[in-house]
């Protein structure tokens, strides 16, 4: 009888594998993300740069200074890390792919075989558009408290 349920227990977590392993996706930038003020007030870059900064920080990125102006901004968890550059600019920022750890990145990656178009994209997995994602709309509420 345990036999068998050793047996079975190992199917199952073998059939449940693949639930926790997700497909890569088309790793999502946002180039160019336009930002005002909730009071309507016109921002400069040094303004721009410090909201995304505070934005980033309170939700558990570390941001620093890099070159030109831009922040390098990075979210850590228990192995896995993700980094991006963000670039405050007049009127708004970029937030794009830096580097990451443990994320199944993959620069040129056939992740759709039956779309010729998506082949050969940058690929990642889905949480980290997911954390990205969260981290642009943290960016995006924070100014509307200006």
């Amino acid at each position: 009888m345990n036999v068998i349920k050793s047996l079975l227990f190992a199917v199952a977590v073998l059939v449940s594998t693949p639930v926790f392993a997700r497909a890569p996706v088309p790793i999502v930038n946002y180039p160019a993300v336009q930002v005002a003020s909730g009071s309507g007030k016109t921002l400069t870059v040094d303004q721009i740069r410090q909201t995304i900064r505070v934005a980033a920080q309170r939700k558990g990125w570390e941001v620093m200074n890099h070159a030109a102006g831009k922040l390098i901004a990075m979210y850590m968890w228990r192995t896995h890390s993700i980094t991006v550059e963000i670039t405050p600019i007049s009127g708004g920022y970029s937030l794009v792919y830096k580097d990451s750890t443990n994320m199944n990145y993959a620069p040129e990656a056939y992740w759709d075989s039956t779309n010729e178009e998506a082949k050969g994209v940058p690929v990642i997995h889905p949480f980290y558009n997911r954390y990205v994602n969260d981290l642009n709309t943290a960016i995006r509420l924070e100014f509307k408290t200006l």
